[in-house]
């Protein structure tokens, strides 16, 4: 990271992007399952996460979604993801979720990320937004009240691998104008 953030370009997802968001995927299953719901295990066979994937680029189109990827500057790798789904339209409301691989943890890929989301949020009209993550991912937590994130007083409770582990729901208020909701990218 230098002075003025991490050294990746922050993306929307495309199809130019399908081979080396399987890479990412994959590389980085073990730290996904530990904070999220697990995928099948077939889910992660190439041509299966592939077309997974290639579904999240045709949502991104129809403006329902919005998936950014953080790039290195110097290459093609991925090196953390973000995503923003819509669930509610009055008030307009969405969802974010987002990882980065171990070895850019710490690096400001992820806050580069939520910012870029919050960033499209308001421009697309979305009031506001939700994430969850579990109690013990301090990281995630750090980073979504950095951008303005506050807790709700409503438990929440996920099944994951490890078993059933307790969650925190935060909810973000955005400056947001009527919704159109993902029209502008990032």
């Amino acid at each position: 990271m230098d002075a003025h953030g991490p050294a990746v370009a922050i993306e929307p997802l495309g199809r130019e992007h399908l081979d080396a968001m399987v890479a990412f995927v994959r590389a980085n299953r073990r730290a996904f399952e530990q904070f999220n719901e697990p995928l099948p295990a077939a889910c992660y066979g190439h041509q299966r996460l592939r077309a997974m994937l290639a579904a999240c680029v045709d949502e991104v189109r129809a403006g329902t979604t919005c998936c950014l990827v953080a790039r290195k500057l110097c290459g093609r790798a991925i090196v953390g993801r973000a995503v923003m789904k819509a669930w509610q339209t009055e008030p307009a409301s969405a969802t974010i979720a987002f990882q980065t691989d171990r070895l850019h943890l710490g690096a400001g890929v992820a806050s580069a990320l939520v910012g870029a989301l919050i960033d499209v949020a308001e421009r697309s009209g979305v009031g506001h937004l939700d994430a969850i993550a579990t109690e013990d991912n301090h990281a995630s937590l750090h980073i979504l009240e950095k951008h303005g994130f506050r807790r709700l007083d409503e438990p929440v409770r996920m099944r994951l691998r490890r078993g059933v582990v307790d969650c925190v729901a935060l909810r973000l208020s955005t400056d947001a104008q009527p919704a159109r909701f993902f029209t502008a990218t990032a």
